[in-house]
């Protein structure tokens, strides 16, 4: 009558549950057993609930995604140390045990920017790939000893050392530094610098 339920047991022992409510039967739930429980699936039609917890002891594999609302947490740990969130305006990587490490990773795209909001350590090398680097610290300490700058693999007629901006009736710029055009070293209280090349 449109409506009914019917129980089919296939030759390859396959028990499938057919509903016709859309006019001819339709398989809405197919057991398929295997020699093990593990290897035997279930396929179930359309959209399922599950108001209470759902237990895997084996691999969940969503073959598109996993559809989450607003503050619902992914949760990774027996202890549910990390957690993984959307407030609705930002999203959210929470650890609370032991360190979050990030193993060869990109951050940002070419257009984008990427703002830290608290202290950063660097334990390995630092490359700065930019053309400029903005430093804006009250105090900026450096354990070497050698201070290195400018490039030796070809002469590039420019200057080497330190400009220095400063205000004295109007905004100025100082340099010390190696002069390349005569080889020495200058210190110039108000300078003029041309593309990396100073006068005063």
């Amino acid at each position: 009558n449109g409506d009914d339920w019917s129980l089919v047991n296939a030759t390859s022992n396959t028990l499938t549950f057919n509903n016709d409510i859309s006019g001819s039967s339709v398989a809405q739930i197919t057991l398929t057993p295997h020699a093990t429980v593990a290897s035997s699936t279930t396929a179930i039609a359309g959209n399922t609930t599950v108001g209470g917890t759902l237990g895997v002891t084996g691999v969940l594999s969503p073959t598109t995604h996993v559809d989450m609302p607003d503050n619902a947490n992914v949760k990774l740990g027996t202890g549910d140390d990390l957690k993984l969130y959307h407030d609705g305006t930002n999203s959210f990587i929470a650890n609370s045990t032991g360190a979050l490490k990030i193993i060869a990773v990109t951050v940002g795209h070419t257009t984008s920017e990427v703002t830290f909001g608290d202290n950063v350590t660097v334990t390995g090398n630092l490359t700065v790939a930019g053309t400029t680097t903005t430093v804006n610290s009250t105090t900026v300490s450096i354990a070497d000893p050698i201070f290195e700058l400018g490039s030796s693999s070809s002469d590039d007629n420019l200057d080497r050392g330190i400009s220095m901006k400063y205000n004295s009736s109007g905004a100025k710029t100082a340099f010390m530094g190696f002069d390349d055009s005569d080889g020495k070293f200058v210190l110039i209280p108000d300078a003029t610098d041309t593309n990396s090349v100073f006068t005063g």
